[in-house]
């Protein structure tokens, strides 16, 4: 459920959270400088980046270079890992359009909560995400985080540990230099499962998916 006195998510009736109403807010008093460079890190939405998938390719390929796979080891975890992010896809874009659920995004949610159906909840007409743009189809369920948990366990099964650390650079710094990121700003993970933790949790800090 929803307090909308203070604008967190109630679980288990007691443990409350932030909800993306205060963290994804354009100027969220609650996200941390962290948060929002990761939010803006895995974003990878607009034109000339290579998008979630692609990212995650980079991912392989980092790991893969530290590893010094050979040729035909290289060959089978592209494989496994090009077919996994093709199934992610169809599995969560045939949850966003062929279900019944078509959840709406937070910029019209967060605006229009009157006519949700739940008392608690207090629209903000005014309120903006931290992204500039919100993805024009419905937000259940999330790509990035399908996209990030099928790469972090295929990952770990091919090399047998999830525990292998690595940097990534990000192309939405590179492409978006309004930001005032580096453009070769990197950010370091101890584990493929961070680093997709942190992939699905950017979507809520910019603004764009609900708890």
């Amino acid at each position: 459920s929803v307090d909308g006195s203070n604008n967190k998510v109630v679980i288990n009736g007691s443990a409350t959270v932030p909800s993306v109403k205060e963290l994804g807010s354009r100027n969220s008093a609650s996200r941390t400088a962290d948060q929002t460079m990761a939010a803006w890190f895995w974003a990878n939405d607009r034109d000339g980046t290579s998008k979630p998938p692609g990212q995650l390719i980079d991912i392989t390929l980092t790991v893969s270079a530290q590893q010094n796979l050979s040729l035909s080891q290289n060959a089978r975890l592209f494989a496994l890992v090009a077919m996994g992010l093709g199934d992610a896809c169809i599995s969560a874009w045939d949850a966003k359009y062929d279900t019944p659920i078509d959840l709406w995004r937070p910029i019209d949610a967060v605006r229009e909560t009157l006519n949700d159906g739940n008392p608690l909840t207090i629209s903000d007409p005014a309120w903006l995400p931290l992204n500039d743009f919100t993805p024009p189809f419905p937000a259940y369920v999330s790509g990035h985080a399908t996209f990030a948990a099928v790469h972090a366990s295929i990952m770990e099964q091919y090399f047998g540990t999830d525990n292998i650390p690595f940097s990534l650079e990000s192309d939405e710094f590179k492409v978006n230099t309004s930001l005032g990121y580096p453009p070769h700003l990197t950010r370091s993970f101890s584990s493929f499962s961070q680093a997709a933790w942190e992939n699905a949790m950017s979507r809520i800090w910019l603004g764009v998916h609900f708890y």
